[in-house]
């Protein structure tokens, strides 16, 4: 797996971010501390007005599944201080200055999916939120802590998520 899509699927499902969270975040909006990041959502999705949230992710239990030191990789080898986090590569491995596209975060998923013997058709972009609520409910989180992560206003739209992970494989960090 590529530095840079492994760091946009370890962060995505980390952080529970939506597609656009994902690909719109900045290295202004991150910061790294010795044991966790703190990411600085300035706008979302139900977040029109911006008003922002922040979301802290702890380091990882294991060094091949952190998302702080994949992040930290990532950055490092491509030279990146500030803008997008997560660009465009061309295909004789230049970074450019470009953001990816929502769709790069749909076909990173389906490609771990399939090398890990997953029906890829089952797995999308959204998959890495809906992962970590599932994995969440499973752990016994409560619902406001959830919420708190995931920038939820509505207790109900958990429960899609829930149904969801009756059938869903969870990803484990």
């Amino acid at each position: 797996l590529k530095l840079r899509d492994k760091a946009l699927l370890l962060l995505g499902f980390a952080a529970a971010l939506r597609r656009s969270e994902l690909v719109g975040l900045r290295v202004e909006h991150v910061q790294m501390l010795q044991d966790r990041l703190i990411i600085a959502l300035p706008y979302s999705k139900t977040d029109q007005i911006g008003e922002g949230r922040y979301v802290v992710v702890p380091k990882g239990q294991r060094k091949g599944t952190c998302p702080l030191r994949a992040l930290q990789r990532w950055l490092s080898r491509a030279g990146i201080e500030s803008g997008p986090v997560f660009r465009t590569i061309t295909p004789n491995g230049r970074v450019r200055t470009g953001q990816v596209g929502a769709d790069h975060v749909n076909d990173a998923v389906k490609d771990l999916a399939r090398r890990c013997g997953l029906n890829a058709g089952q797995y999308a972009g959204h998959s890495l939120r809906r992962g970590w609520v599932t994995a969440a409910r499973q752990r016994g989180i409560p619902t406001e802590e959830i919420m708190r992560v995931t920038g939820h206003r509505d207790a109900r739209t958990l429960r899609v998520y829930d149904a969801a992970g009756a059938h869903a494989s969870v990803v484990r960090v």
